[in-house]
């Protein structure tokens, strides 16, 4: 047997001698090591089955101002909705307060359309988020949609351009 090879076979002696501690810190050194999951972490987890998204663990973050109620929608409409994946009553939701913004009186809309306005004249240029934040709505997905449609409607009325991202007047 040529020197540079040894013999297989464990050291049973060392690892009889190898203690908790030296086990810890052998598992605290490999950079293969996961961390512990915390509750927080198990709460925001996502179900894979290999590379196909199962569901979110727990109730989406919704307003809490939700109603359950029983509602009878044609198959097609249903079946748009649930081929996008989880969040389909959400998206429903989302869709049916857009519809309803564009249903409200001219004088509530404008208004909203005018505030839009006005902020994204008094900058040199505003992203989508910048607006978001600025106008107290980012995260708040009724808002952000209602953001989008009188951004939409500004563009078409040629008030507003985009141009690299940022929003500016005309």
């Amino acid at each position: 047997m040529p020197e540079s090879k040894r013999p297989l076979g464990s050291d049973l002696v060392r690892l009889d001698a190898t203690t908790d501690e030296d086990i810890a810190r052998q598992i605290a050194e490999d950079p293969d090591t996961a961390p512990e999951l915390t509750d927080a972490d198990l709460a925001e987890a996502e179900i894979w089955e290999g590379g196909r998204f199962i569901r979110r663990v727990g109730r989406p973050k919704g307003s809490g101002t939700k109603e359950l109620v029983s509602l009878r929608l044609d198959r097609d409409i249903l079946d748009f909705f649930r081929e996008g994946g989880p969040g389909w009553q959400t998206r429903i939701n989302d869709y049916l307060r857009g519809a309803l913004e564009l249903n409200r009186p001219a004088a509530r809309r404008d208004s909203r359309r005018e505030k839009l306005l006005k902020l994204i004249r008094g900058e040199t240029g505003l992203s989508r988020g910048e607006i978001l934040e600025r106008m107290g709505i980012k995260g708040d997905k009724s808002g952000e949609m209602s953001v989008s449609n009188a951004l939409t409607t500004l563009m078409e009325e040629n008030q507003v351009r985009l141009k690299g991202g940022k929003y500016r007047a005309r």
